[in-house]
This record gives C-alpha cells, sequence and structure tokens, in this order.
C-alpha cells in the first residue's frame, strides 16, 4: 500500500471510530496509530522468514547490562543543564576529521546560548558506541530490570481483558485489513516500551531542576513518547524537531482530525519544522489546535554544511544551467520502491 492511500484509510477510520477511540486511555491511540502505519507501508508477510531472536541468556544478560547504564546515567548527571536533547544514532554523519556529527541535533545544541549547560542523550537501547567519538559529548540510555520484568508480566494481561480495547482493536483490524494477533502484538510492544521510557523519563528529569524544554528527534517511537509524557509529569516542554521530508501524507505528523481538548501527553508540545509547508501539512485537519503546534524554525545543518563543510563555496553560487534535479534519500515505503524515479530516468 502506497503511502497516500495508507494516510486516507488511517484518517478516515479515525473519524469512523472517533467514539470509540475517546473511551481508550488518551496515551494509547497515538500508540495504535503509530503500529498501524507502519503495518500499512511496511506490511509483513506470512511468508516472510520470522527474526532470529536472541536466546534467554544473552536476552538477560544484555537486560542487566541496561540496567547498570541506567543506574550510572542518573548517577553522573549534570544538575545545571537547562536543556535536554534526545536523538538517534542513524542521524550521525562522519565528518572528514573522523568525529560523528549529529545532522538534525548538533546545529541545535551549538546554536544555544550556553552550550556546557545542554546534554544529550542518544536514545538506543545498547548505547552508543564509542562515545568518544562524537562531534559533541553525549550519554547514553538504559531502563532499569526489575520494573521492565513487571510490566512484561500485566501489560499484556491488562489489556486482554479490556472490552473497549478489544473491541476497538477489532474494529481497527477488520477495516483496515490488519490481523488482529499482529495488532495486539505490535501495541504490546509498544506500550511496553512506552512504560519502560516514561519510567526512565521521570526519574531522569527529576534529577534536573533547571530543565525548562527537551528536544527530541522522531517524536512517533515509544521511547521518545515515553520521555515527552514524563517530562509533561514535571511542566517541562518538549519539542519534536523535524528529522527528514515530512510530506501531507506522513501519518504521524498529518490527518490528525482529533486532539484532546489538554492533548496527548504523548506527543510534543511543538512541532520543530524546517518550513512553513510542513506546518500546514500539520495543521490542515486540525488547524484550530490549541497544543501540538508547529512552527517554520528552519533546517540548521543546512547552514553548519555550508559554512563549515561545503568544499567549494563558489558552487553555492546561482548557476545558468536549465535543469537541476533535486533528490532526496528516502528508504522504500510501500508502493515507492524505485531506486530512481521514472520520472527523473525520462
Amino acid at each position: 500500500m502506497d503511502t497516500c492511500e495508507a494516510f486516507e484509510r488511517i484518517v478516515e477510520t479515525e473519524r469512523e471510530l472517533l467514539p470509540l477511540i475517546r473511551q481508550l486511555p488518551v496515551e494509547d491511540w497515538p500508540l495504535i496509530r503509530q503500529c498501524l502505519w507502519f503495518e500499512l507501508i511496511n506490511p509483513s508477510t506470512p511468508a516472510e522468514p520470522r527474526p532470529v531472536h536472541p536466546r534467554l541468556t544473552e536476552r538477560i544478560a544484555a537486560a542487566v547490562r541496561e540496567a547498570a547504564q541506567a543506574s550510572h546515567i542518573l548517577n553522573s548527571i549534570n544538575i545545571e543543564s537547562a536543556l535536554l536533547f534526545f536523538s538517534r544514532v542513524t542521524y550521525l554523519t562522519s565528518l572528514p576529521d573522523g568525529s560523528q556529527f549529529d545532522r538534525v541535533i548538533d546545529p541545535l545544541v551549538l546554536a544555544a546560548s550556553h552550550p556546557p549547560n545542554c546534554t544529550k542523550y542518544y536514545l538506543t537501547p545498547t548505547g552508543v558506541n564509542d562515545l568518544g567519538k562524537l562531534h559533541l559529548p553525549a550519554q547514553p540510555t538504559g531502563i532499569d530490570l526489575l520494573p521492565r520484568v513487571a510490566s512484561r508480566l500485566t501489560v499484556p494481561f491488562r489489556y486482554r481483558v479490556d472490552t473497549t480495547f478489544n473491541t476497538c482493536l477489532h474494529e481497527l483490524s477488520v477495516r483496515l485489513g490488519v490481523t488482529d494477533r499482529k495488532l495486539r502484538s505490535g501495541f504490546n510492544a509498544q506500550r511496553l516500551a512506552y512504560e519502560d521510557w516514561y519510567r526512565f523519563g521521570l526519574k531522569l528529569f527529576a534529577h534536573y531542576r533547571k530543565v525548562r524544554r527537551i528536544f527530541v528527534a522522531a517524536w512517533y517511537f515509544p521511547d521518545s513518547m515515553g520521555l515527552i509524557a514524563a517530562a509533561r509529569q514535571y511542566g517541562i516542554e518538549s519539542i519534536d524537531v523535524q528529522h527528514g521530508k515530512q510530506g501531507p501524507y506522513q501519518a504521524m505528523y498529518a490527518g490528525w482530525t482529533w486532539i484532546p481538548a489538554n492533548g496527548f501527553p504523548n506527543l510534543p508540545d511543538k512541532y520543530w519544522c524546517w518550513g512553513s509547508p510542513s506546518c500546514e501539512h500539520i495543521l490542515r485537519s486540525s488547524p484550530d489546535r490549541s497544543t501540538h503546534r508547529p512552527f517554520a524554525g528552519g533546517y540548521p545543518w543546512l547552514g553548519w554544511y555550508r559554512d563549515n563543510l561545503w568544499p567549494d563555496k563558489n558552487l553555492a553560487q546561482p548557476c545558468s544551467a536549465t535543469h537541476r534535479v533535486l533528490i532526496t534519500l528516502q528508504p522504500p515505503q510501500g508502493a515507492n520502491d524505485q531506486p530512481i524515479p521514472s520520472a527523473l530516468v525520462q
């Protein structure tokens, strides 16, 4: 299914099932919507090989290491930090000096008034390999072990006996062509991760008495959602920083026909967009929303690249070419599987 069709079907289904959706815990709909979006644009099939999971002993060892890492993080906090940034290793770019520069977050850290009063974290279960190679210093993250085990024993059962949730899940499955089992499995995984990161966020933000704002890259994963919800408990504003092409059919940004009066606890307060078109896409279906509003902050990475890495400043001057080709690197999604669009080839 291409992204346009997936988007339109999710938006239509949200409208049709809104009375049922409104009965769910308010933080559940963003998690469910993410599961639906990812499944519709990247459907899995029975013919695909099942992923090979690590052995139980390896998983336990990894969880213990991560718990130790979480404890270390909470004991090595710079309490003077006024801004927190949360990013992902996928946004790192190698610089000529061998260091790794974060295209999404590092320009914002450098632009902050007092960079030493900023702390950057990477949202990855195993931490960042070789943190010493980062252009700007950062911390890994980790999840406590015992609460994590408790969640895995209680969350699936809690939702299995929830009549409203089961009815909603069944209706979504029927209307969107996703099996009930697949949707339930995806949601359970998302909800578990969300609760893990929510607890971690509550502990983390308790140490940062001066922080009033956090920045996240790609809000729509359960780790970011958990941190956003935790930040809200401390009155900390959350801002999602645009990380890639954000067109009119990106269902995690556009097409939200219903926004609760107080907003969703796990959606960012604001969206930092590259320009006004992205802002317009977000607001098109709910222009009167009082929260989760976008603003055009620009794309600082382009300026930093031009000033520090551009190989020939003369190339930045206007050219006389009659044809220009702008290429945006995107992974295959739905029916968009052409390495080079046919229109460009022609």
